[in-house]
């Protein structure tokens, strides 16, 4: 009797020990997939707050670009305007050494020089009186060609060859002498705005 309980109690024990090998084993699932969930939410996690991270970089760069945006604009202006000085400098320069060779000339050479002008103006203007009076005083000889086209001027003209010709000298002359004054002008001008420019400079 007494060894029939003993293997009942042995065949209780057994039970129980399957028993709770199997809830041990079903535990230990359940807590290796809360551990495989766990690391899966972490990874999934950390990517997202990657991205997130990346993301608040990007935006902080592009903010940074925009509060420098005006602060490179005004740089390119700022070279373009000393670009622009530069470019006027360089001018200026070359205007004062056109000027300063120009005006290296003294007044006395310039004088001269108009003066040369005057008298080849005056020889010029000379020798048209001395042709007009040549043909007003018959002293030039008019063949029978030459009379043929003095008339065909004068029906061109409606006026006889030597008022013709009087006007055309008149007209000559009153060119040549506006040129000389305005060559005598233009002497003028170059060395009163060499010597503005001079002032300028010194101030």
């Amino acid at each position: 009797m007494l060894r029939f309980f003993v293997v009942i109690f042995a065949l209780i024990l057994a039970i129980h020990g399957a028993g709770t090998l199997e809830d041990r084993i079903q535990r230990g699932r359940e807590r290796h997939k809360q551990a495989v969930g766990a690391l899966i939410d972490h990874i999934f996690t950390s990517i997202e707050q990657r991205k997130e991270k990346e993301a608040a970089e990007r935006d902080k760069l592009k903010e940074l670009a925009n509060q420098l945006q005006p602060y490179f604009d005004r740089t390119k202006a700022n070279s373009k305007r000393e670009q622009e000085l530069s470019d006027l400098d360089n001018a200026l320069a070359e205007a004062q050494n056109e000027l300063a060779q120009e005006s290296g000339k003294s007044e006395d050479e310039q004088q001269q020089e108009i003066a040369k002008i005057r008298d080849e103006l005056n020889k010029i203007r000379y020798g048209l009186k001395e042709r007009l009076k040549n043909i007003l005083g018959g002293k030039k000889n008019i063949t029978a060609e030459t009379e043929t086209k003095a008339e065909f001027l004068n029906n061109i003209t409606g006026t006889s060859s030597w008022q013709a010709a009087t006007w055309l000298l008149l007209v000559l002359c009153i060119l040549l002498s506006l040129a000389l004054v305005g060559m005598v002008v233009h002497q003028v001008s170059k060395k009163s705005s060499y010597e503005r420019l001079k002032s300028s400079n010194l101030t």
